[in-house]
Parts: C-alpha cells; structure tokens; sequence
C-alpha cells in the first residue's frame, strides 16, 4: 500500500458541502482533491484524547495510521547508560507512587499529618517496585536499586512538602481524586459537537488528571485545582511554557 491509496479526512476542513480529504499529492505539498460524493455521512462522531489529537494537527496520515486503522508503530528504545527504567516507565512508576500514597493519606476527613508517613510510602514504594520488577527485566541490580534510591528521594522530597502545605493551618485546599479519568460512554464524559451546514461533529473527549483538589470559598463556591505530574528534564520545564497545551485546555474543559 502506498501513501496514494490512502486518504485521510482533515477534520479541520468540514465545509458546507463536502469534506476535503487529503492525497498523495497533498501529503507531499501538492494540491489537495475534493474526492467525497454527496452520499457520504455528514454526522461524524471522533474519540480525542490529547495525544491522539496533537497527532491529528502534527500529522493525519500518522494519525490515520494510528487511530483509526490501528496500526501500531514499532517502538526503539535506546537503552539509557546506569538506568533500569526508560522514561515512560519511569514517568509510570512516579505516578502510581504518589497515586497510591496521596489516595491513602490525602484523601480523608482526618487531620492531615505534618510531615511524610514512612511506613505507609516504604509499603506503596515497595509494592509498585515490585509490580515494575515483574514486567521490566533488570539487567543490573546495581543499576536498578541506584535508580530506586534516586527516585524515592525525590518523591519523598515533593510528598514532604505536600504534607507542610496540607497541614498547615493557613491550606484551603483538599485533595478531592487522584487518576480522575474521563472518556465517552462512562459516567464522566466531555462531549462537544460542533453544526456546520447539513451535519454535525461530535467528539468525545478522554483523559486522565494526575489529581484534583478544591477547596469551598466563604460565599459557598467550590473552587478546582488540577495537579499535573511532569517527571521530565527539569530545564525544560524551566524554559518552555507548557500552559497552552492541548492536554490542559481539555482538562479545563472538563473541570
């Protein structure tokens, strides 16, 4: 199958009479060709996650390949020198980490401890290493329990410092979920549709909030906070403005 044979529909080019699709030649810079008859459905329903629709805007074909034949793209990584997990397992672990903890000591009526409880994240800790251990070979023990320690002294950095804010008298703020997911046919949906013409886009929308908290203000309304867990380079975050992302501005909608 070559790129040819392939058209994928730009849903960012729903005009009133027919939907533009895009060809060999439009991939490649060339002239793009009407090729929809009027018989085709005008009502289109698209499932959207962030990622999936970053995709769609960087690249249809790739998302065309991706999500709606299901093509699934062989992945390379490249082994990283002294590290037992790769940065998506990594990011992984972290979050189930303070998932895990966060849901245990957070989310109660009760007073909120002043400083980290560490029986009860030596248990989350171990119990997710030992999760990790059975699906992600270790090469070096080594290099594996270098990596644990790294990783635990940073989350019970950031979990100290979640205490001190949570407990202090002055904190407003409770933590209300955490992996708070939402996506279509379930019981917490973000559904828009949007009429142009004779038809109608509907999409659905899916995601996953790290965690939200909220706090009610002296004249009864409820204010939300969304936490988003970043376990990437550090400088980067430093020197990139990552508030307009398409992740976020869902997530605002759906808040």
């Amino acid at each position: 199958i070559s790129k040819a044979d392939i058209k994928v529909v730009d849903y960012k080019n729903i005009i009133e009479d027919k939907i533009i699709v895009k060809s060999d030649e439009a991939i490649d810079g060339g002239e793009k060709i009407d090729a929809v008859p009027a018989e085709v459905d005008k009502n289109i329903t698209v499932r959207l996650s962030a990622s999936s629709l970053d995709c769609l805007y960087s690249c249809p074909l790739n998302y065309h390949y991706s999500y709606e034949q299901k093509i699934e793209a062989e992945e390379y990584q490249v082994p990283e020198v002294g590290k037992w997990l790769n940065p998506a397992e990594r990011g992984s672990f972290v979050h189930k980490v303070l998932q895990d903890y966060v849901s245990k000591l957070f989310i109660t009526d009760d007073a909120i401890l002043a400083d980290v409880c560490v029986s009860a994240y030596d248990d989350v800790f171990e119990k997710v290493k030992e999760e990790y251990e059975a699906k992600c070979p270790i090469d070096s023990y080594s290099v594996a329990k270098k990596e644990m320690e790294v990783i635990s002294e940073a989350l019970l950095c950031y979990l100290g410092q979640l205490h001190k804010e949570f407990s202090s008298q002055k904190n407003k703020w409770k933590v209300e979920g955490c992996e708070v997911s939402f996506k279509p046919g379930t019981d917490r949906t973000l559904d828009r549709q949007y009429h142009y013409a004779d038809g109608t886009l509907s999409i659905g929308f899916s995601g996953c909030i790290d965690r939200i908290d909220s706090y009610v203000d002296d004249a009864g309304k409820k204010h939300y906070r969304l936490i988003d867990y970043k376990t990437g380079d550090k400088n980067y975050f430093k020197n990139n403005k990552i508030e307009g992302t398409s992740q976020h501005h869902i997530y605002k909608m759906f808040a």
